[in-house]
């Protein structure tokens, strides 16, 4: 209760200089001005930010291996040693919060025949870019972004969605993977229109798709939402046993393929999301 208090009388401290812009002090400018403030967004000409080249055309696994994570922008230490762990074991890693800060983007350096693609959104307080980041055994044979139209409240900053395309030659198949950021505190109607925007991009495509990523569903409205979305576009949400997360905001779907495995890595915990995998074919 004592902490509530103190967060609920520091965040009106701050709010003093936005309710009534009259008789602030210098130090509440000073921090409102930088905790409120908007942040740049990437121009389009640099939303795609090739951090890695695989040099390779096609995927050759027959059973296909997919990570999804959230990794809480690297701020908890050991990140980088599971991160680069996933990314060797899997076919395709799809990270959200990626941010180019120079320890990460000298690990994605260290990503031997992977393709590692980003979309960024904005640029944060620090001036590092912040998006989602796509890594793969290939390079992609088709590559696309979409910015949410929408944008979080107070620092107005959009969210992304990044769509790679890769081709797994023992399978036979090219297969579009969606790594999505869902827009976080707004409204349901907004995170609606951010989805009808992937829904508007894929609602021709014939081959088939995985689409995963950290959805942001803190509530049952947008949690109903995202199931009745999946279940009209013809995706099957993957169920994990077992599953603690006593919140859900992250998940994998997918549309025409056969997934034979699907696992959560709670032992791992240098994010606040917990990583899943999928195998399928």
């Amino acid at each position: 209760m004592r902490y509530t208090f103190l967060t609920f009388s520091f965040f009106l401290f701050l709010a003093t200089p936005v309710i009534a812009k009259n008789n602030s002090s210098p130090l509440q400018n000073k921090i409102v001005s930088g905790f409120f403030a908007k942040r740049p967004h990437v121009p389009d000409s640099q939303v795609l930010q090739l951090l890695q080249v695989a040099n390779k055309k096609t995927i050759q696994s027959e059973a296909a291996r997919l990570t999804v994570w959230n990794i809480y922008k690297g701020k908890i230490d050991g990140l980088a040693g599971d991160l680069f762990n996933f990314v060797v074991s899997s076919d395709v890693v799809m990270i959200q919060e990626w941010i180019q800060t120079s320890n990460l983007v000298n690990l994605a350096k260290t990503f031997q025949n992977t393709n590692a693609t980003m979309a960024a959104g904005f640029w944060n307080k620090d001036d590092f870019m912040t998006g989602v980041m796509t890594a793969a055994k290939s390079d992609p044979t088709y590559t696309e972004w979409i910015r949410s139209q929408y944008f979080e409240p107070l620092i107005k900053t959009p969210k992304m969605a990044l769509l790679t395309e890769y081709y797994f030659e023992k399978l036979n198949k090219h297969i579009l993977f969606i790594n999505i950021h869902g827009l976080n505190r707004t409204s349901t109607k907004k995170f609606a229109r951010q989805m009808e925007q992937i829904e508007e991009r894929i609602k021709d495509y014939k081959n088939p798709i995985v689409f995963g990523g950290d959805f942001n569903t803190r509530n049952k409205s947008r949690t109903k939402y995202l199931k009745d979305w999946a279940a009209r576009n013809n995706f099957k949400l993957i169920q994990f046993s077992n599953d603690p997360r006593k919140k859900i905001l992250d998940y994998i779907m997918t549309r025409d393929l056969t997934v034979t495995s699907a696992t959560l890595y709670p032992s791992i915990v240098t994010s606040d999301h917990t990583a899943m995998g999928i195998e399928f074919y």
